[in-house]
């Protein structure tokens, strides 16, 4: 980095949940000269705030962007707040290797004869099936309270906030949907019938990690990375551990899937002039 952009970075991996780190770092005034902003409205929010600056107040100094903002117009005018400002950098194709999928211990379904479900009530059903075989056990375990509804959403072809459904041609909100009342009564299922954790609200990466590695959970949804995360760390001790890959249950066609993609934007500090070079 000091060779090819002139600059030395000091990084520091914030705690999760992601949110409110950056709630606390942005309350401090104290910030990083560049931090990540999980989607545009978070970064328009703060940059109105002042937290963060107009990087097209320096566009000048930024040959880079604005040769991207000529290439992808579309995609520059996305990342402008409602007054026409950038506190955002734009960007297209970020988090395709940073996908969230259906992950399942291959070696606990082996080992008792259970199949693979291919929809939510098969879902429900190998759920119960592990929790007589583990009484003690959550067999679907998953972190950071409601972030997963996100994902869950798209499986009863729906979404956990505003979205645009490419059938009928229109936007829609998500959480006002039948499909979304439907997700969440599985849900409320799971969690009566213990299921999933009691404390799953509050359940951080660490402990969700310890469910994982401890034949506590046997199901989750998760980044593609974490299988040899997991894998190589608990053969240590158990040669068979095998967490892989299950194909992910839905109800119906999903009309949309977004990934998730983590942004970035830059303080408003002196060293923006240097930075914007980069």
């Amino acid at each position: 980095m000091e060779d090819g952009g002139n600059m030395n970075m000091d990084i520091t991996i914030a705690a999760e949940p992601y949110n409110e780190s950056l709630n606390l770092v942005i309350a401090s005034g104290e910030l990083p000269d560049l931090i990540g902003m999980p989607d545009y409205a978070t970064g328009n929010k703060y940059g109105s705030q002042g937290a963060l600056v107009n990087l097209l107040d320096h566009i000048k100094n930024m040959p880079n962007l604005q040769a991207w903002m000529d290439q992808f117009p579309d995609a520059a005018r996305a990342a402008l707040s409602h007054d026409g400002k950038m506190y955002v950098s734009p960007n297209i194709g970020i988090g395709e290797t940073n996908r969230m999928l259906w992950l399942y211990r291959k070696d606990i379904f082996a080992e008792h004869d259970l199949e693979i479900p291919n929809n939510w009530d098969e879902l429900h059903t190998v759920l119960q099936e592990l929790k007589k075989i583990y009484p003690e056990s959550y067999p679907l375990g998953f972190r950071n309270g409601t972030d997963k509804i996100r994902n869950f959403a798209a499986n009863f072809g729906t979404d956990w906030n505003y979205y645009y459904d490419s059938k009928k041609d229109e936007w829609r909100y998500g959480p006002l949907e039948e499909n979304y009342r439907v997700m969440l009564e599985y849900l409320n299922k799971f969690y009566q019938e213990g299921l999933i954790p009691q404390d799953f609200l509050s359940l951080d990466v660490a402990g969700w990690q310890e469910l994982m590695s401890t034949n506590t959970s046997f199901i989750t949804q998760d980044y593609i990375s974490r299988i040899d995360m997991f894998n190589v760390a608990n053969r240590k001790e158990n040669e068979d551990y095998t967490l892989v890959n299950m194909p992910i249950c839905h109800l119906q066609p999903v009309s949309l899937r977004r990934p998730t993609i983590r942004l970035f934007s830059t303080y408003a500090t002196k060293r923006i002039f240097h930075c914007s070079k980069f």
